[in-house]
């Protein structure tokens, strides 16, 4: 009985480990997206920042700077991206040069570097307008926030 039961509903006498091959999730894969489909995928794995890279107080120091290597502008960025990570992809991208000694410190970016304006001066990033309690290839960054790197001339800058 037990057969024609199975039979009449389809089930069919499978070893467990088949079953899970067999089970099917109902995204489509990403050839069968339709264009429309496929943006708003995208859209949901990346975020929108404003990024810039100031450096108005060496210009105002006198060091022979632009008072931005970057104004602020909106960014559309992979979600998980971290504020070290976005300034190393934005130099690239805009033949910026970045030397470091390590992700959580910044020696110069576009040939303006550490003292080049004291024995204080240096580079900071800054998030909504905060300095944030972590070194930036840790601070995650969220859709909607603001990173600036900028260069210091003090510590009480």
């Amino acid at each position: 009985k037990s057969k024609n039961n199975r039979k009449k509903y389809g089930i069919t006498k499978k070893h467990p480990a088949q079953l899970v091959k067999e089970k099917t999730t109902h995204k489509k894969p990403a050839a069968a997206l339709s264009e429309t489909e496929h943006a708003a995928e995208t859209e949901k794995q990346q975020i929108s920042v404003t990024f810039s890279i100031n450096c108005a107080r060496a210009a105002d120091y006198g060091k022979d700077v632009p008072r931005y290597f970057i104004m602020p502008s909106s960014v559309f960025v992979n979600r998980g991206i971290t504020a070290f990570d976005i300034l190393k992809q934005q130099c690239r991208e805009k033949g910026i040069s970045l030397q470091y000694k390590s992700e959580n410190y910044i020696q110069s970016i576009n040939g303006l570097s550490e003292k080049d304006c004291g024995a204080a001066s240096g580079w900071m990033y800054s998030v909504n307008g905060k300095r944030p309690p972590k070194p930036a290839s840790k601070y995650i960054l969220n859709d909607g926030d603001v990173i600036e790197w900028y260069y210091i001339t003090s510590a009480k800058d």
